[in-house]
């Protein structure tokens, strides 16, 4: 359950949350129990879905044109036809980090609802493209990245939002438990 400053009380450990979109707006939520963990992304309406992690099949260094100027790049392609969760190591610590996907329709940068970084990480949210860049540059890229598909919570939104991940986590906990036992 959560409490009213925003932290979990559960018997699962609720590593991180961060907001997502992925065909609508969610939280993404990491929990961990008995040295496993899983991504969950929580929907509004209190139903979840689990998002499974996924490695890349192809990861390497490019250099990426774009406007007229070269970056340093990571080309990740992914295997995934479902929503999921990949990760990659960041080359070096810039003062600018951009992810984009490469789609049937162009190139387009992601927003902060489809990745963040993390203990040295990009996490992205799959939601499932194959190919995608992580764009490296000590300046902003003229292309400014799409804004964010995520809309505003309200208070109490908000604060239903957090009951429902509590529940979940919950429900999570319980299912290992009588599992285990």
């Amino acid at each position: 359950m959560f409490t009213k400053d925003g932290q979990v009380e559960s018997t699962a450990y609720v590593n991180l949350t961060h907001p997502i979109y992925v065909r609508g707006t969610a939280t993404l939520v990491l929990v961990s129990l008995n040295y496993s963990s899983t991504f969950l992304a929580v929907y509004h309406n209190g139903s979840s879905v689990q998002l499974p992690r996924v490695s890349p099949t192809i990861e390497k260094v490019i250099s990426l044109r774009l406007d007229g100027r070269n970056y340093t790049s990571q080309e990740v392609v992914v295997n995934s036809t479902l929503p999921s969760v990949f990760n990659v190591s960041l080359l070096n610590h810039t003062n600018y980090i951009y992810v984009a996907a490469e789609t049937d329709h162009g190139f387009r940068f992601l927003n902060d609802s489809q990745y963040f970084l993390s203990s040295g990480r990009v996490f992205v949210i799959n939601d499932p493209v194959s190919t995608y860049f992580v764009v490296y540059s000590q300046t902003p890229v003229s292309v400014i990245p799409v804004p964010s598909q995520s809309s505003a919570l309200s208070a109490a939104q908000g604060y239903l939002l957090y009951v429902l991940v509590g529940i979940v986590v919950v429900l999570i906990a319980a299912i290992v438990y009588y599992i285990r036992k």
